[in-house]
Order: C-alpha cells, then sequence, then structure tokens
C-alpha cells in the first residue's frame, strides 16, 4: 500500500492551539500520531511525507522516524527546509526530495495517470491534480485565492484525521471522481 500525510509538526507545542488541534499536551499528540500511523501503516508499505515532519533537535526528531512504520520518502515543506544541511536520511526517511514531483499511477480503467505531490499547493492546470499539505485546517481559497479548490487534496494531518491516507482511499474518493468529471463520464 501508499499512503500519504503531512505536517504532522512533531514537537510543535504552538500547533495544537494554533490548529486547535485535539490534544491537552504536546505528548499526547506525538504519541497519538505515532499509534495512528503504525495502526494502518505496515512496514512493507510506502508513505509519501509532503513536508514539515518535526520542530525538535535532530536526536528527537530521528527517535520519532525510527518509531514510524513503512518505506519514508519526504517531500522536504518549508520547515524541513529551515533546518539547513540536516540530513533526512540519517534521521530515517529512506527517500529525500527537494522538490514537487509527479507521482505515476494506472487508474481502474487501465489508463495511465499522474498526480502532482508536494508541500505547499502548486499552481497547476485545470485537468491536473495536485495532493500537497502547508495549508493545515485553512481552505485553499483563504490561502491561495488564485487556485482552483476541485483539483487539490490537502493530507495535512489535521484533514485526515491525524492518520495517514493510502493512495486507494485518494483514488476511490478524490481522483476517479474528479477525472469521471474532467472526462464526461459521470
Amino acid at each position: 500500500m501508499v499512503y500519504f500525510i503531512s505536517d504532522t509538526h512533531f514537537y510543535h507545542k504552538s500547533i495544537i492551539p494554533y490548529c486547535r488541534r485535539p490534544f491537552s499536551s504536546l505528548e499526547e499528540m506525538n504519541k497519538r500520531l505515532i499509534q495512528n500511523w503504525n495502526n494502518k501503516v505496515e512496514n512493507n508499505d510506502t508513505v509519501y511525507f509532503l513536508g514539515d515532519f518535526s520542530f525538535a533537535n535532530v536526536d528527537k526528531t530521528k527517535d520519532i522516524c525510527n518509531q514510524l512504520n513503512g518505506y519514508k520518502i519526504i517531500i522536504k515543506g518549508n520547515h524541513d527546509r529551515d533546518k539547513g544541511e540536516i540530513s533526512w536520511k540519517n534521521i530515517g526517511f529512506n527517500e529525500v526530495i527537494n522538490t514537487p514531483q509527479k507521482f505515476y499511477y494506472v487508474d481502474k480503467n487501465s489508463i495511465f495517470r499522474y498526480v502532482i505531490i508536494s508541500h505547499e499547493p502548486q499552481n497547476i492546470k485545470d485537468n491536473e491534480f495536485n495532493i500537497h499539505g502547508h495549508i493545515h485546517d485553512s481552505m485553499l481559497g483563504e490561502e491561495y485565492p488564485d487556485m482552483n479548490p476541485n483539483n487539490h487534496l490537502c493530507v495535512s494531518v489535521e484533514r485526515i484525521n491525524y492518520t495517514p491516507i493510502s493512495f486507494e482511499e485518494i483514488q476511490k474518493e478524490y481522483l476517479e471522481k474528479f477525472f469521471n468529471k474532467k472526462e464526461g463520464r459521470l
């Protein structure tokens, strides 16, 4: 299975009130995020982490990352890039990506497709789709009024019940509907 998640902000105390996260403490938030991840993700699964992993020092960040199941790929977010020359591979990520990417897949109709995966929402064509993080619990139009909310999906933890979401779920709930509508198959 392939999963997506972003903006865990481990060890970021201010994010709890800022995004109205349902945790009474930093320890509870960190513990629940780890539990939710590991209850869904198995070690042979792949997780695309779309940025802003941790606000802790290298040792604490490495400890958290090493507790998480799966083959972990990070697309660095603004707060990850702020950490300078930190080695995300030494922290525990299997792959480290600095820029938005195309994620290719074959849909249920055997059509070869792609979505753009990134930390920040991307300006894309109307027939493209962007899976991203960064905006937490804000609506896309509030932060990026010129972007089309119909072809963007935010996987910040606040939007996905603090649990990684499978690409299978994304296909069924979002991509099939999006492409069917674009291609007149509704």
